[in-house]
């Protein structure tokens, strides 16, 4: 069993390694905007701008000015978080189904894309799921010890999770809801301790309130998706579905059966306010937002499989296996690698459009940043600090480019005016004009960057001649010279 999950470790963490040094993608440099000053600016920036608190954040600071700026720097708070909780995770499921169960849910989690991405991702997301795996752990053992230690894992779990970020606080949600639902819950951790320990999350998360109340007032922020993803939220918990779902003998105890009651409450929880808030205006419905009930579910996963007899676990093995792999082979296929690090090229499409910028003297650089913000003000005015992030990557300087700002949608009004009249006189007089533009999935848009091409030469019929400057990922880069 060790030689196997040696293997199973060394492996997942192969895979993260093979591109943990790629280039960095959109939302990622906004981390790296919001943490490349001092400590002091880094706690301005992030709740102002990111729209979260600054718990992550505290982690990819320190690691940077520690190592030094990296790709693998700024990435290394999320790796080790997921690795930790692969550990604690399998501490969960040990308190459910003994050490095979343990074994089953670390290495189904640490395997798993969802925990994959999130190492890779200098994001917010892989603290989120180690203290969602603290918090479960905690409520786990509180319940069936009631000891104060469980249940100041309880408490830090929680409290983390929602300071790592807002939006898992349902999950947590699910849980309470749980205890006060099954009265075996209750047995051994009272009702007057459950409630002071969630009195404790609540002071402990108190700073929190002006900003989360703030979000929910301006759904606008949250409006950056062109659609929802339902099958991608849906999606996180296939690979595990029926490895949690299966009936197992002998039967559980009926505080298991709670246990497991409320892991399964949580994960709904969680899928229900995505779901809730989507309708309301704010479109949350997304992977990335429901990623913690990877830990509910693969915990519930590894419990039942350390309960099925060798023949009865072929057929959830297989379906995690084919999930997981055809996940990983369609990842590398479109995004370029198996974690899927690295799938917007931006360092490389800039190192490639500098020299010509350089030579070119001023010339303009029409500027798609893909940031939704870039809407929430007057076309061409750059008002959200980090829109211009992606142009400088870690360790580089900062460019002086003369940058003419894109608009995020292109089924726009005010995009069609702008583009009428400031860009058209803009850009009239120019001999040499460049194009950076990050690829758009608006639906009826022929994506966004091959309509600024098809722009450029209708509104000036035969007059530039256009040039491909290289093929990278997600990204146009053009350079347009007038025809003598």
């Amino acid at each position: 069993m060790l030689i196997a999950v040696a293997f199973f470790g060394v492996l997942g963490l192969g895979i993260r390694l093979a591109s943990i040094r790629s280039s960095l993608w959109l939302d990622e440099f906004s981390t790296l905007w919001a943490v490349e000053s001092g400590f002091g600016d880094m706690l301005r920036r992030v709740p102002t701008v990111m729209g979260q608190s600054p718990f992550y954040y505290a982690f990819a600071w320190a690691s940077i000015h520690l190592f030094g700026e990296s790709e693998l720097a700024l990435r290394l708070p999320s790796l080790l978080a997921v690795a930790g909780a692969s550990l604690v995770i399998g501490y969960a499921a040990k308190e459910l189904g003994g050490l095979k169960a343990a074994v089953w849910a670390s290495v189904l989690f640490w395997l798993a894309y969802t925990a994959i991405w999130a190492s890779v991702d200098a994001r917010p997301y892989g603290l989120a799921l180690f203290f969602a795996a603290v918090a479960v752990l905690g409520f786990i053992r509180a319940c069936t010890a009631g000891r104060t230690r469980d249940r100041a894992l309880w408490i830090g779990g929680a409290a983390g999770l929602i300071w790592a970020h807002y939006i898992f606080a349902p999950f947590l949600g699910g849980l309470a809801a749980a205890y006060l639902l099954r009265p075996t819950l209750r047995s051994r951790y009272s009702p007057a301790r459950a409630f002071a320990d969630l009195g404790a999350i609540a002071l402990l998360v108190l700073p929190a309130g002006v900003q989360m109340a703030a979000i929910l007032r301006a759904p606008r922020a949250q409006a950056w998706m062109f659609q929802s993803s339902p099958l991608a939220v849906i999606g996180l918990v296939a690979p595990f579905g029926l490895g949690a779902w299966l009936p197992v003998r002998p039967k559980r105890t009926d505080v298991e059966v709670a246990l497991r009651a409320s892991l399964w409450l949580a994960t709904a929880a969680q899928f229900a306010a995505l779901v809730v808030v989507t309708t309301a205006g704010a479109n949350v419905l997304d992977s990335r937002y429901g990623d913690v009930v990877v830990v509910s579910v693969v915990v519930l996963a590894g419990d039942t499989m350390a309960r099925l007899r060798r023949s009865e676990v072929l057929a959830p093995l297989m379906v995690y296996a084919t999930v997981t792999g055809l996940t990983l082979v369609a990842t590398r296929q479109l995004l370029g690698s198996l974690s899927g690090a690295g799938f917007q090229e931006w360092r490389e499409a800039v190192l490639a459009l500098r020299p010509q910028v350089a030579r070119a003297g001023g010339a303009p650089v029409l500027y798609r940043s893909g940031n939704a913000e870039d809407d929430l003000g007057p076309p061409g005015v750059i008002r959200w600090p980090a829109t211009l992030a992606p142009l400088r990557s870690p360790g580089e300087t900062p460019l002086a480019w003369n940058v003419v700002l894109l608009t995020y949608r292109w089924h726009s009004d005010a995009r069609s005016q702008y583009f009428a009249e400031q860009l058209t006189r803009r850009l009239e007089p120019e001999p040499v004009v460049f194009l950076l533009c990050l690829s758009s999935a608006e639906p009826g848009a022929n994506r966004y960057c091959g309509n600024v091409v098809s722009w450029i030469e209708t509104t000036w019929p035969g007059r530039f001649q256009g040039q491909s400057l290289g093929t990278f990922r997600f990204l146009t880069v053009m350079r347009f010279d007038r025809r003598r």
